[in-house]
């Protein structure tokens, strides 16, 4: 399931080039361009792992067994709590401009970037 609306990448899964650095430096997840105050919800369901603030907003990190977890930040606003369980349909919050989605099993980041389609439902 996708976590929300949205209307564009920001930054695609993988290799990029940082011009702050002069630098290649991989991105283990996707940027995703979004309206402000639009709910997101979790990719699969899970337990609330942490939730804490970030520089651009807060981040809430899940698990959701056999290794896998996921990284949602760029919440404006947060609707769950640690150790709270989640469904595909519970909200976790409010994004603002930018959306920041990681995917990780056992073997590492997961390129969500096949599941940002319309067959995809919000």
């Amino acid at each position: 399931r996708l976590p929300c609306n949205f209307t564009g990448v920001a930054r695609h899964f993988g290799w990029y080039y940082n011009p702050l650095t002069g630098n290649q430096a991989f991105n283990p997840g996707v940027v995703l361009i979004i309206d402000d105050d639009t709910l997101v919800y979790p990719v699969l369901r899970g337990q609330v792992a942490s939730v804490s603030s970030q520089e651009n907003g807060y981040q809430v990190i899940l698990n959701h067994g056999d290794a896998m977890t996921s990284v949602v930040r760029g919440l404006r606003q947060v609707s769950v709590k640690e150790g709270e369980t989640v469904e595909e349909s519970t909200p976790l919050g409010k994004g603002s401009e930018l959306l920041y989605l990681e995917l990780k099993g056992q073997d590492g980041p997961i390129n969500l970037e096949g599941f940002l389609t319309a067959d995809n439902p919000v």
